[in-house]
């Protein structure tokens, strides 16, 4: 069995493969250049709580959306409709799942770290798993 934390990056993954596609999905920063937008898949963190019976317990991802400077509603639009679509994660392999949107936050940047002038998209998502 996978653990919490894979479960909800994996299905996370699939769901943002809906929004770009699917070969604009990175688990780390793709190291060549490669068209906007894409997503990059960012830290995870498991935070469990055993019971007597079972582990409960959270998890936070965070997700990176990136896309051209001169296109920031593309970005808007791909982070709010993938958090609307985290939000409906019920379950997985083996857990239920709450995505709570108050634990939630977008942030949108502005970056030229590449000399050139980029939108930044910052999905923070924290869920509950049971």
């Amino acid at each position: 069995m996978k653990q919490p934390d894979q479960q909800f990056f994996d299905k996370c993954y699939m769901l943002a493969t809906k929004h770009v596609s699917e070969s604009s999905v990175y688990i780390q920063k793709p190291l060549q250049d490669v068209p906007y937008p894409f997503i990059e898949m960012g830290a995870a963190i498991l935070i469990p709580r055993a019971t007597k019976t079972a582990i409960l317990g959270s998890v936070s991802l965070t997700m990176h959306v990136w896309g051209n400077g001169d296109n920031r509603i593309e970005i808007s639009d791909i982070i709010n409709n993938l958090l609307m679509d985290i939000k409906g994660i019920r379950s997985t392999e083996s857990l239920r799942w709450l995505v709570p949107l108050n634990q939630c936050n977008i942030q949108l940047l502005q970056d030229t770290s590449t000399g050139t002038n980029l939108w930044h998209g910052v999905l923070d998502i924290t869920a509950q798993f049971y």
